[in-house]
């Protein structure tokens, strides 16, 4: 709608001009799981105080707009309606934070004394590259359809059927909504929440006339803050946890997000490669190394701080666990991605030592003072807890290590891999870019889930019953280069926007963040508002 989230964003704005706002999330955030911190990316606009249109109210009784039409409301134009920023009234006054009244009927200044009204950071097509100044600090170039990617092609909308016995395809989401051919009554229904005091809450699923995309149950979002990894969250099934379409299964598990969030990431990269790596290459040469940003990600003994772009191509500290002298904010602060050293143009600074050579300490798999004392190749590391470990670190160089790791312990425990190709795609899913705090679960959970695949058959008797990935049907698509209405990158921002922003599309997006204040009066449940999708479906 056209009005900055907070006023501490709009008194920055006016002390420094434009900017483009970067929020981190910690991975401690529950009301998302993911294995690395996110960002919320967001670019200022011309008057960023007043919506695009006016809104009527009290001071605002001449706007002809109807509250009807309006899919939010601003709580600044809650009581007193607002101009549009548009509007030439509202050009010509400057807005004050000591007199609310204008903050909703005139624009924003660069200064208390300066008549400029904020231009907003988009660059005008006279400029090559941001300048900093007023009015230019991003740039893009001009957007085809081409540039876009379809959300409805992507969750498998538009290839659903539509219609009173499903004999079309269905056009769009609205469509969708209303004419979905449902018969199971698989998405026609959603969670209700009766509040019984005392923190208690009674959970029914009651049924709709309309198809709901996604609704998380009430156990996982309405107890903070522990949201997913509520203990009663927990305990309950992946088919009593969600009512969505397949494409969404699993907000709380870690997997299913980075499977979603690599699968945009590729379908928006110039020339995508399958290594968990989330920014593009060319981005992260285009811009200065991590290792010449100062104080804040300048290391010590103890492992830290570095810094990486490789959590949405922002500098962001992290460390390198297993030192000698110990990291002192181990539990606060994310592991590096393996490659960092290279990736920030680091030399660890000298006396940093790890504490041994073996794999299980995780440090020489940075190689911090040469390598570890086990061998670092799928097809004869040692088949454990740090050889899987070690794995992860030679899989970031080439993929297959971590295939060949997997078909050698199937062997070693009585299994046959019966469909290569399934198995190495599985395999794919099981490493990452960085080594898991609590690595020896990660380890649990790479065995749980070979023992479960079905590219492998281990006989009867031998444990094939071993729990999955929860909730994990089939994997999510990942979209080919080219389909789907695809962003094709253009630098500098576009891309930038489209590969950084993958998992906030997925995160900072999904649901939790942008749950408007009217759904949020009505229940805690993430369903769809009732006629379109609500802001925090619109956001993604």
């Amino acid at each position: 709608f056209g009005v900055a989230t907070n006023d501490d964003a709009l008194k920055e704005l006016a002390k420094v001009g434009d900017f483009v706002g970067v929020q981190l999330h910690s991975q401690d955030d529950a009301s998302i799981i993911v294995a690395y911190p996110y960002y919320w990316f967001s670019l200022p606009g011309a008057c960023p105080n007043l919506p695009w249109k006016c809104i009527p109210g009290a001071k605002q009784t001449a706007c002809q707009t109807k509250r009807s039409e309006l899919e939010v409301m601003p709580p600044v134009c809650a009581d007193s309606g607002c101009a549009g920023k548009k509007d030439d009234a509202a050009l010509k006054c400057a807005a004050d934070f000591s007199k609310p009244d204008t903050m909703s009927g005139c624009c924003l200044r660069y200064g208390p004394k300066d008549k400029v009204a904020i231009k907003g950071g988009l660059c005008n097509n006279v400029e090559k590259a941001p300048t900093g100044q007023p009015g230019c600090v991003y740039l893009y170039e001009s957007l085809e359809d081409k540039d876009f990617l379809s959300l409805d092609n992507l969750v498998g909308i538009t290839a659903a059927k539509c219609g009173n016995s499903g004999e079309r395809t269905c056009t769009d989401w609205a469509d969708w909504r209303k004419n979905c051919y449902d018969p199971d009554k698989k998405y026609k229904r959603r969670f209700k929440k009766t509040d019984l005091g005392d923190g208690k809450m009674k959970v029914d699923v009651e049924e709709t006339d309309y198809c709901v995309e996604y609704d998380l149950h009430p156990y996982c979002q309405d107890a903070p803050p522990d949201l997913c990894n509520n203990v009663d969250c927990q305990s309950l099934s992946p088919s009593e946890k969600e009512i969505c379409l397949e494409y969404w299964l699993g907000r709380c598990e870690e997997s299913h997000n980075t499977k979603r969030a690599e699968g945009i990431n590729f379908a928006f990269a110039k020339t995508p490669e399958k290594n968990h790596l989330m920014v593009d290459k060319e981005l992260l040469d285009s811009n200065f190394k991590c290792s010449s940003g100062g104080m804040r990600c300048t290391p010590n003994l103890d492992g830290g701080l570095y810094c990486t772009r490789q959590y949405g191509g922002v500098c962001t500290p992290c460390f390198i666990p297993g030192t000698k002298v110990p990291f002192p904010a181990a539990n606060t602060t994310p592991t590096c991605p393996f490659n960092v050293l290279a990736e920030g143009g680091y030399t660890p600074p000298a006396g940093t030592e790890c504490k041994s050579r073996d794999a299980a300490d995780i440090c020489c798999l940075y190689k911090v003072g040469g390598a570890c004392s086990q061998p670092a190749d799928g097809s004869s590391a040692e088949l454990s807890a740090s050889g899987y470990i070690s794995m992860m670190a030679a899989s970031l160089e080439d993929p297959e290590h971590m295939f060949n790791f997997a078909k050698r312990w199937i062997e070693d425990n009585g299994g046959k891999v019966e469909n290569e190709d399934q198995l190495k795609e599985e395999a794919y899913w099981l490493w990452q870019v960085h080594p898991p705090k609590r690595y020896e679960e990660a380890w649990k959970e790479f065995q749980a889930n070979l023992k479960a695949s079905t590219a492998v058959n281990f006989g009867p008797g031998s444990g094939t019953e071993a729990p999955g990935l929860p909730g994990d049907t089939t994997t999510p698509a990942t979209p080919e280069p080219g389909k789907n209405k695809v962003h094709r990158a253009h630098y500098p921002v576009w891309i930038a926007v489209a590969s950084v922003g993958a998992c906030g599309f997925l995160a900072a997006a999904w649901f939790y963040l942008y749950r408007n204040p009217r759904q949020r009066r009505q229940r805690g449940s993430f369903v769809e508002e009732e006629t379109h999708r609500s802001l925090q479906m619109t956001r993604m």
